[in-house]
């Protein structure tokens, strides 16, 4: 067992002492300030007891806290006795600055050791090193402040004649009094100079540096070809305008340039005074004759090169004595031998300086790739799954990414770190200390607290405005939004723009980084008249949504304007419903929003909220009625022809209470349209044909239209053209009747369908094309996507694979981009028979099984069918003639069962062509000659030829060549007049088989 160590309990530690003698000195301190009217002295006592107090109880770094606050009371001790006990002081505004800044770093020290102490274990421990440098820090703040009172002309210079006179030899020895203590502890360095100068130290050159190399070579280009050139990086806190100065400060080339060169930061500095001492410290000049300025000047006239860094600048600027900085700036720049940096937040220069141009652009967030390397160089773990999430969810700002790396050594995933962020936003990227570049919220805070803005409450206003809207806001607008509550929405941009707190897009949006929006959002919640404002702007944007169809004049330029709104008036909508905050605007509001969805790209998640949200509204309007007439139609657009259903059923209910028949027409006419989706052609035609009534009746011409047309539709799958296309025209009619741009677009595809349909396929090519411009004219993607699959299956139906498959490609990307599925599928399954047209069966297959597995989830019968006689056709050109019989005859009995009776009749000749391939003649010959019949009832020429021609391949193999010459040369006919060039090909084949075999060949 190891010998215990003893314990030294008899002697008292270095700590103790020291903190002993500090109490003493306080106590005396406090004996001699009463009768002064110096307000430093008049609460400094309390301000040191407070802080040996802390000093004495912290659990880190005890022994440095301790000669810190014995430092302290020394310090305040020798100025109080530099003024004559006697006398009572009168001190100039100059001083009285100074002793303020000093009353504000013992504040400081105070605030310091406070949060020592409440720390927990595992903060003191990650801090420790961090905070000894902060000890320093303040160490070096108090010796400086004897730097100041005896450079700046003594303390005894300073205070009233009359006192000088009587004790200035004492106050002179005083102050070499107070050098000496400083001079005699262990902690401080020998030499006041140096010890200044360590302060002066250049930032390292940074080892993490990725995604700025551009952005430095671009500057080194300039300095290196422009004489004296003045460049400002610009960009918001946390971008690292710091990181790529400090790599510019330590470049080789730069080195080799300047005979003199320095980095200073101005966050420290308190006065232009400060800097100017600074900029001599830092340049090794002696002050002489108490005029620093001068001798600076003097400088920089003589030196041959200097580069100068000036960062942080905007401490300076945005202070009360810009005009002093100005002046300071011009003078610096006027020497040919000054080059000069300055880093600043905001994105606008100082005026009344030349700068060089180009003018460096303000430096921009890391690029993802950059960002990943940044990230993944700091943290011990390489797991970057997730890592793009996480980095797109801070905006990609480089201190946030930093701090989050830092973060990610404690064990937390990209994936758990993205999941804090979205529970604590700039709360959780703190590493326990008050440093901008390790605590997030407090670098963002000297931008919301700066000076500037302070002195402009209209800038904070803008801000919280701009940061609750997550699209932000478009700079035309800012005045129509907030000009009612700002005095001037220019001058609060302006000041956004100065500290960087916001940045201008290239679409002119306003725009603020993800971290300071949430910051924002957290700390400064908007007032209630400053939310009306935004929520009156978008509710009055979207007034012109209401009623919006594709043709109207204004429907192009309403999409685009509330495109660009699009994110912000969500937020609006769900942070009303979120808070219980509803009414008839926001209702209003809402359906008229829907409009906008159901034209561009159709949700009802929303309006699904909104049901629930204003379920137990009181309101004159119908609101549920109205909301479910809006998720009927966007759910039928979106092909959910059964949820649709069920909501124009409660719809409808709804409004037959209110009496509402107009509305009720509507309902009835949009249960038409999905009955006929579904197949139920008899109800469809009841529900159509009573709402067209009804619009009659009330003079509603464009919607009876819409009526005749949906008639139409149903006419299709049993094969009447005829009196479809008579419906049509009709139709068509009455909507140039209304001038309806969009009716006429629609009969016009209607029409090219037909055409299509009844293999007329030149003519439905133009007019198919005509409809696709005209939709495309109007942007109504969904009709341009069906156009396209028309004009591919027209193209397919002529063996035109290669136009086939171009305009099929199309059509599911558009009907994809527009949650289109059912009309993808429909466009897959034609894709599929390209592919079996060309022989490609595998390839075929796959598009096939695809679309099936969509129309199956859909519930969609017909789709079904389509796939399963796509199969089945394949399945015989690989020879599996009996799978092929089991898919085409389920095929057929789904079609039959629908009333899709011509499609149904297009299996018949696959079926038949199995009989043949199996040697079954008389069975082949008697389903052709069957659905012959039929297709020439539903004017099916191409079917019909097809037919014809595998009815005289029969006769070739039953060795009939007379009859089959004649029969060939029928379907040969019908193919012409359809534009099959295949089908005549294969018409020209089986002739050249009859010629051979009549010869005896």
């Amino acid at each position: 067992m190891p010998p215990i160590a003893p314990r030294l309990t008899s002697t008292p530690s270095n700590s103790r002492v020291a903190l002993a003698a500090a109490r003493i000195t306080v106590a005396t301190v406090s004996n001699i300030v009463g009768s002064m009217n110096v307000p430093l002295f008049n609460v400094v006592p309390q301000t040191l007891s407070e802080i040996i107090s802390l000093a004495d109880s912290v659990n880190s770094n005890r022994s440095a806290c301790a000669h810190l606050a014995g430092q302290a009371a020394e310090l305040i001790k020798a100025l109080t006795n530099a003024v004559p006990e006697e006398s009572t002081v009168n001190i100039d505004d100059s001083l009285c600055r100074d002793m303020q800044n000093l009353s504000g770093t013992l504040q400081s020290i105070k605030d310091f050791m406070l949060a020592l102490n409440n720390r927990s274990l595992l903060s003191r421990f990650v801090s420790q090193n961090d905070d000894r440098t902060t000890i320093a820090v303040f160490r070096n703040k108090l010796h400086n402040a004897v730097q100041i009172f005896q450079v700046q002309n003594n303390v005894s210079l300073r205070i009233s004649q009359n006192i000088i006179m009587q004790g200035q030899s004492t106050i002179l020895q005083t102050v070499e009094n107070i050098e000496k203590k400083l001079d005699n502890s262990a902690t401080i360095i020998s030499n006041s100079q140096h010890q200044s100068k360590l302060q002066l130290e250049p930032p390292p050159a940074p080892q993490i540096f990725f995604g700025r190399d551009d952005y430095v070579a671009n500057v080194i280009s300039i300095l290196l070809s422009n004489s004296s050139p003045r460049l400002a990086i610009l960009g918001p806190g946390g971008v690292g305008k710091t990181t790529v100065a400090a790599n510019i400060f330590h470049n080789a080339q730069v080195k080799e340039l300047f005979a003199h060169r320095l980095f200073i930061s101005c966050e420290p500095l308190s006065s232009t005074e400060s800097l100017i001492e600074s900029l001599c410290i830092g340049f090794d000049l002696i002050i002489q004759d108490n005029n620093p300025s001068r001798i600076l000047m003097s400088f920089c006239e003589q030196a041959s090169s200097v580069f100068l860094i000036l960062d942080n600048f905007e401490t300076f600027w945005d202070a009360d004595n810009s005009d002093e900085v100005e002046k300071l700036l011009h003078n610096l720049t006027s020497f040919n031998s000054v080059t000069l940096i300055i880093t600043m937040r905001g994105i606008m220069r100082p005026t009344g300086i030349q700068w060089t141009e180009p003018f460096l652009v303000p430096l921009p967030v890391l690029s993802l790739e950059a960002g990943k390397q940044t990230y993944l160089s700091i943290s011990q773990s390489k797991n970057a799954e997730g890592l793009d999430l996480l980095l797109d969810s801070v905006g990609h700002l480089p201190l946030a990414i930093t701090l989050l790396a830092n973060i990610s050594n404690l064990g937390f995933t990209p994936s758990e770190l993205l999941d804090q962020w979205l529970k604590e936003r700039t709360g959780l990227l703190n590493l326990g200390k008050n440093k901008k570049s390790e605590n997030l919220e407090v670098s963002i805070a000297l931008s919301v607290n700066s000076p500037i803005m302070k002195q402009n409450e209209d800038a904070l206003s803008l801000l919280k405005m701009i940061s609750y809207l997550p699209g932000g806001l478009q700079y035309k607008h800012a005045k129509a939004i907030a000009g009612d509550i700002l005095k001037s929405t220019q001058e609060a941009q302006m000041i956004l723009f100065r500290t960087g707190l916001a940045y201008l897009k290239s679409d002119k949006t306003l725009q603020v980084l993800p971290p300071i929006r949430y910051f924002v959002i957290t700390n400064h919640a908007l007032k209630i008249q400053e939310l009306s404002c935004i929520k009156r702007f978008y509710f009055d944007l979207l007034k012109s949504c209401e009623d919006l169809h594709p043709g109207d004049s204004e429907y192009t330029s309403t999409v685009l304007a509330v495109e660009k709104e699009k994110e912000n008036i969500v937020e609006v909508f769900e942070d009303a419903m979120q808070n219980g905050v509803i009414d008839d605007a926001l209702l209003q509001a809402i359906i008229n929003f829907s409009e906008f969805l159901y034209w561009t790209i159709p949700s009802t998640a929303l309006l699904k909220v909104a049901v629930k949200s204003f379920e137990n509204y009181v309101s004159d309007i119908p609101v549920k009625a109205k909301l479910l007439f809006a998720i009927g139609r966007i759910e039928l657009r979106l092909d959910d022809q059964i949820t649709a259903e069920a909501a124009f059923h409660g719809a409808m209910l709804q409004f037959e209470r209110v009496g509402d028949k107009t509305q009720v027409a509507q309902c009835q006419q949009n249960l038409g349209d999905i009955a006929r989706m579904l197949d139920k052609y008899s109800e469809a035609k009841v529900l159509l044909t009573d709402a067209m009534n009804q619009f009659e009746n009330v003079h509603e011409i464009v919607r009876a239209a819409q009526c005749l047309r949906s008639l139409a539709c149903v006419a299709f799958p049993h094969a009447d053209f005829s009196d479809a296309q008579k419906l049509v025209v009709k139709a068509m009619s009455l909507f140039h009747e209304a001038n309806n741009y969009l009716g006429i677009t629609q009969c016009i595809q209607c029409l090219g369908d037909i055409a299509r349909l009844t293999d007329r396929h030149a003519e439905a090519k133009q007019k198919l094309t005509d409809a696709k411009l005209r939709f495309e004219s109007i942007g109504d993607k969904r009709r341009v996507a069906q156009c396209l699959r028309s004009i591919g299956d027209s193209a397919l139906a002529i063996g035109n694979c290669s136009e086939a498959t171009e305009a099929l490609t199309e059509s599911v990307t558009i009907f994809q981009e527009t949650n289109g599925r059912m009309g993808a599928s429909y466009s897959l399954d034609s894709i599929g028979n390209v592919f079996r047209m060309l022989s490609n069966y595998p390839e075929a297959n796959k598009y096939f099984v695809s679309a099936m597995a969509v129309f199956e989830e859909i519930e969609d019968n017909m789709g079904v069918a389509y796939c399963l006689r796509s199969i089945g056709n394949t399945e015989i050109a690989l020879s599996n003639y009996s799978e092929a019989a089991k898919l085409l005859g389920e095929a057929h009995k789904l079609f039959a069962d629908i009333g899709h009776l011509g499609d149904a009749a297009v299996c018949l000749p696959s079926l038949a062509e199995i009989d043949i391939f199996l040697g079954n003649y008389s069975d082949a010959q008697n389903k052709l000659t069957d659905v012959l019949a039929q297709f020439s009832k539903f004017e099916y020429k191409r079917p019909a030829a097809y037919c014809l021609l595998s009815l005289g391949n029969i006769d070739i193999l039953k060795n009939n060549y007379v009859k089959a010459r004649r029969t060939i040369m029928e379907a040969q006919a019908q193919f012409w007049t359809t534009s099959d060039r295949m089908g005549e090909n294969l018409c020209l084949q089986s002739i050249g088989v009859i010629e051979m075999m009549a010869s005896g060949n």
